[in-house]
């Protein structure tokens, strides 16, 4: 049995539409932490938000991604997690330093970015619109409470970043890396509530 040309192409077009389309569903918001933590999949997510939303990317995807979850363990799932996670050295004792968070946050890179504003503002005659560089605890302090979850006594910490496509790209500890990070998914086991409470973030 031949196939014409017009059933040719038209086979042809399905074939690469399939192929642009993807090979599959992008992974969820949960989907993608669990993956990267290595969540099981019966501990339970108490709750998650996220944004923008997955079904509002603009052109370039999710610009400024704000991700929250908190994931609730029973006693035996929370001592295997432990086991698990603190017997290497990815899983650090809390409190997350100040050097870590003030890299994680690119508190240099923000201050030097408002540095160059105003200098542009003053070369134009605009003084109405130069800023106070905000100091680094002035920056910390304005993420820790809403966003970062650091209130935990006791537990441990992990940190990861990739330095472009959080989500999906391959993550590397922030330990690992020098200079200011443009990106993170900070994850903290807090022992007395028996959770894991995450916070993902990208400043692109």
């Amino acid at each position: 049995m031949q196939i014409g040309p017009s059933r040719t192409l038209l086979l042809l077009a399905f074939l690469f539409a399939g192929f642009v389309c993807g090979c599959g569903h992008p992974l969820s918001d949960e989907a993608v932490l669990r993956r990267s933590l290595s969540i099981p999949s019966e501990v339970r997510l108490l709750g998650l938000q996220a944004s923008p939303p997955a079904d509002q990317a603009g052109w370039f995807g999710r610009e400024g991604l704000t991700i929250e979850a908190t994931f609730g363990f029973d006693p035996a799932q929370f001592e295997a997690f432990r086991r698990q996670t603190t017997e290497g050295t990815s899983w650090r004792p809390l409190p997350v330093p100040r050097e870590l968070l003030v890299k994680m946050l690119g508190v240099a890179s923000r201050q030097r970015g408002l540095q160059t504003l105003n200098e542009q503002y003053q070369k134009q005659n605009r003084p109405e619109q130069i800023r106070p560089i905000p100091g680094a605890d002035e920056i910390l302090a304005s993420w820790q409470a809403p966003r970062l979850p650091l209130d935990a006594q006791q537990g441990w910490y992990r940190c990861l970043t990739a330095g472009d496509n959080l989500l999906h790209a391959v993550k590397r500890e922030c330990l690992d890396k020098t200079g200011d990070q443009n990106d993170f998914i900070l994850a903290v086991l807090d022992a007395a509530r028996r959770e894991l409470r995450v916070t993902a973030y990208t400043n692109y």
